[in-house]
């Protein structure tokens, strides 16, 4: 139970960390106006359902990375999350080609009222936007379940506080100290999952995971 709490206990203050960073970002959407709110409840909609099969790739990530160490295969860890980063990729680009071909049309499915065309017609640059952290998400979030997968929950927990610092800090100094527009606000979003990426996969290629001992 101690060993179990030890490995777990990181895990439960990631996602508590990473709900509250969602939560402070709407916040600071809320001080741009009523209508950067209205228009990111939409998104915020599109995007949680966009990212469910992204949530798939990322369980498959961890449990295949931990029965790949537990059968004490480490060798064949990277090229495993290198197959399921690819397959989250394409699924990523097949995902979001309606939000780009036919953006108003994806969109009208969040909105209650089909006739509100300003409303969807506002909102389209930041589906674009989602459309671009959706791609750095299924990336992301195949390399950082790796991590978690590896029984290396201190590290991903680390790399998490550090990551959601940084992306409030973005956010505040977009949407509240420039008062940039909603879709430039949500620009955030690519940005936190790129740089997710590139310290997950730094991570995980620099072969510290493999230390772990449980």
């Amino acid at each position: 139970m101690k060993q179990v709490s030890l490995i777990s206990s990181p895990v439960m203050l990631q996602y508590f960390l990473s709900h509250a960073g969602w939560f402070l970002f709407f916040i600071i959407i809320e001080q741009s106006g009523e209508r950067a709110l209205a228009i990111s409840v939409i998104i915020r909609m599109v995007y949680m359902f966009q990212m469910v099969p992204f949530w798939g790739f990322s369980s498959a990530a961890n449990t295949l990375v931990s029965f790949t160490i537990g059968e004490g295969k480490q060798h064949l860890v990277m090229p495993l999350l290198k197959r399921i980063s690819l397959l989250s990729f394409v699924a990523s680009l097949l995902c979001i080609i309606p939000n780009l071909l036919a953006p108003s049309w994806i969109l009208s499915f969040a909105v209650e009222n089909p006739e509100a065309t300003d409303l969807i017609a506002e909102s389209v640059p930041t589906l674009y936007v989602i459309s671009f952290a959706l791609v750095l998400f299924a990336l992301a979030v195949s390399w950082f379940s790796g991590i978690s997968g590896s029984g290396n929950t201190k590290a991903a927990l680390i790399i998490e506080v550090v990551l959601i610092a940084t992306y409030i800090f973005i956010a505040w100094l977009l949407g509240i100290y420039l008062k940039s527009e909603v879709h430039i606000t949500w620009l955030t979003e690519p940005l936190y999952f790129m740089m997710l990426a590139l310290i997950s996969w730094g991570y995980m290629k620099s072969g510290r995971w493999k230390g772990k001992v449980i």
